[in-house]
């Protein structure tokens, strides 16, 4: 474009500065700078985020805070921003103050300051900080969610995790991947899993399609628990291979039983396999 002799226009700087951050130079965020700045948009909120993000990813927080701190027009992005690139250094106090400097917060700002504090192992203020998000009646998202349960795992607060565990399951909250994770290690480090424990979380992933880490979890459970695979367990993962159209592997997870199947395990799979 600038070969061209174009100009930029608003538009312009907020999708290149983003496609920018993903190379975490540092070079470009202040090429890019001074192109705003040359430009007349450096004023534009859009444009700060991205700058601020730019400068975070690449460690130059003083930079992000310049920016910050020199822009008329900040929102709930703004801060959020330049929080996180704060606590990904390892400033959780500085980023706390960020925090409570904000006129308002969404459901990132409160995640991103737990997920600093548990990354810091500051599990303690972790944990309160996740209460009183619940208290004001924010919903946490799933990166709140995770880092609150890794801080119960360190922290051997096993009631405490179920009590958000319970509450995941109230509000319906969906179990990606990384939550599936954190549960099972979770409950793998304060209590001692057993056959029932893994087959409930197959069951889970299950339900939600997450097949590789259903995968994972029935390969670790013998392998890294010394949990016994047992028919049950089989069933559970032909019958959530066929769910999600792996006919193949299913069949090939019955073949290789290593105990006699029975009539439980053919009739989970052959739901989904076509033979009923």
């Amino acid at each position: 474009m600038r070969r061209l002799s174009l100009s930029p226009d608003a538009h312009t700087f907020p999708f290149v500065l983003k496609a920018s951050a993903q190379y975490k130079s540092l070079s470009l965020a202040r090429t890019l700078h001074c192109q705003s700045l040359k430009f007349g948009f450096s004023a534009d909120v859009y444009d700060v985020n991205c700058l601020i993000s730019g400068y975070s990813v690449t460690g130059r927080i003083q930079d992000a805070c310049r920016v910050f701190d020199e822009s008329p027009h900040r929102d709930v992005v703004s801060y959020n921003a330049l929080m996180d690139g704060i606590v990904k250094v390892g400033e959780t106090e500085r980023g706390r103050e960020v925090f409570n400097q904000m006129p308002v917060r969404d459901v990132v700002s409160w995640g991103t300051l737990i997920a600093g504090y548990a990354k810091g192992d500051q599990f303690k203020e972790a944990i309160e900080l996740f209460d009183q998000m619940i208290g004001f009646g924010v919903c946490p998202d799933n990166i709140a969610l995770v880092s609150a349960f890794s801080a119960c795992a360190q922290l051997g607060e096993l009631e405490k995790g179920k009590i958000i565990h319970d509450h995941i399951e109230r509000k319906g909250i969906q179990i990606d991947g990384f939550l599936s994770t954190s549960l099972v290690d979770l409950y793998a480090k304060l209590v001692q899993p057993d056959g029932v424990t893994f087959l409930a979380v197959l069951v889970g992933c299950s339900h939600v399609g997450l097949i590789n880490e259903a995968r994972q979890v029935f390969e670790e459970m013998e392998a890294v628990y010394g949990v016994p695979q047992e028919l049950k367990h089989y069933g559970c993962m032909a019958y959530s291979l066929g769910r999600a159209g792996l006919i193949r592997e299913a069949m090939e997870m019955i073949d290789d039983l290593p105990m006699r199947g029975d009539v439980f395990v053919w009739a989970v799979s052959s739901v989904d396999v076509g033979y009923m």
